[in-house]
């Protein structure tokens, strides 16, 4: 059978054969907390691509103007357990979890399912880590040092290979 519509996508039911043809699906917390049907139509979307093979990553983005700590939690948690590549903050982390650990935040979202967690640790650069490995990147000068470094850990998913992309120094140097 094919796969159940996006709750409250356009009607012309090609959202799934879209969703399930992508190489990969990411989504964000604040997808989520724009309104119940945006949740709704997220939740929708990560089913249809695990069930299609997608890989999916996710970024909590938590932004508590925006919903509740446990709104926000009850979401994330759904979302968290279908993730190949989960992002963080420590500061998001904290705010929702009420840990102040990047080793127990990634142990929290891998107990969860998520395969990959990323904790991003401001200028101390980030953690991370699968059930396997825990690598901490060193702080970067460049936000596009995380983007590139989030593409290698997709790229390479079948284990824990993170390299620096070579964009820029880490704080510091």
């Amino acid at each position: 059978p094919p796969p159940a519509a996006v709750p409250g996508a356009t009607g012309r039911r090609r959202e799934p054969d879209l969703i399930a043809g992508a190489s990969f699906f990411h989504a964000s917390g604040i997808s989520q907390a724009i309104s119940e049907t945006a949740a709704a139509t997220v939740a929708a979307a990560m089913e249809i691509a695990r069930a299609a093979g997608v890989r999916i990553s996710f970024d909590t983005n938590y932004r508590p103007r925006l919903w509740t700590g446990e709104k926000a939690w009850a979401a994330i948690e759904r979302a968290a357990g279908q993730a190949d590549v989960l992002k963080t903050s420590l500061e998001d982390a904290q705010a929702l979890l009420g840990l102040s650990s990047a080793g127990d935040i990634a142990s929290r979202f891998l107990a969860l399912g998520a395969k990959t967690v990323v904790v991003t640790l401001g200028r101390e650069g980030a953690l991370v880590a699968t059930a396997e490995d825990r690598q901490h990147v060193p702080g970067v000068a460049a936000a596009l040092e995380l983007q590139h470094l989030l593409a290698l850990v997709l790229q390479h998913h079948g284990g824990l290979q993170v390299g620096r992309a070579g964009v820029g120094p880490p704080v510091g140097d």
